[in-house]
């Protein structure tokens, strides 16, 4: 990240190297119009002064095999592996251990992006992947850099907004289900307390809590509405 715009460099390693060194002028950046200054000046944020914008971004990077181990709760499952770019990473997964290897004989520069992992949602809620064991490899001397876990929690939105339980006066409504969307029900009470249990904590209900007939009115409508963590509205 230069001056909080992202730039992607390129990188090429052929089968003798062991790290490939990419220095690029700030120019350069500005002149692909990655890179857009105010006035045309680049400041130092921790003393003040002006960046020459002759001045070159030095990087590293290092030509080896990644791989890593990865970990998730069974509210998702892990569905591919692969890597848009496969001309320049080789990407294998087995038995939980993903391994990205470079084809050092056709790399191509612009293209660092080794490895996807796609996952699907079986059951909303929030969920866990971990990756563990992060390492680089390089294959010409056999030396490892190792890198701390990865973990990360993933949201899936639900679309549930059914209703679990609905209680008149403390007592279950019997024969509920979430296919009807019309009850009549007798009672000598004057005032009413509905009290709805949802199946998903994510959604939200309007229309509970308590009601009392009127004087002239031996009649009460009430609606419920349920409303999913995702919007769908379902409403008796």
């Amino acid at each position: 990240y230069v001056a909080n715009n992202k730039y992607q460099l390129g990188f090429s390693c052929n089968a003798s190297e062991t790290t490939s060194i990419v220095k690029i002028p700030i120019q350069d950046l500005i002149n692909s119009g990655d890179l857009k200054l105010t006035d045309n000046k680049l400041v130092n944020p921790v003393s003040g002064k002006d960046i020459p914008l002759s001045s070159k971004i030095k990087v590293t990077y290092n030509c080896t095999t990644k791989d890593f181990n990865y970990e998730f709760d069974d509210g998702i499952e892990l569905v591919d592996v692969r890597s848009n770019y496969e001309k320049v990473w080789q990407i294998t997964n087995d038995k939980q251990v993903i391994s990205a290897k470079t084809k050092s004989d056709s790399q191509e520069s612009g293209l660092q992006e080794y490895g996807i992992l796609l996952f699907k949602a079986k059951k909303d809620g929030i969920h866990s992947i971990k990756l563990t064991n992060i390492k680089s490899k390089n294959s010409s001397d056999n030396t490892e850099t190792t890198y701390d876990d990865v973990n990360s929690d993933v949201k899936i939105i639900s679309t549930n907004n059914h209703i679990k339980e609905i209680k008149i006066n403390g007592k279950v409504l019997e024969g509920f289900t979430n296919t009807e969307k019309l009850y009549s029900l007798q009672s000598s009470d004057e005032k009413i307390n509905i009290e709805v249990t949802l199946e998903n904590e994510f959604a939200t209900i309007t229309g509970d809590g308590d009601y009392t007939f009127a004087k002239d009115s031996n009649e009460l409508i009430v609606p419920i509405t349920v409303l999913s963590e995702n919007g769908n509205q379902k409403i008796l």
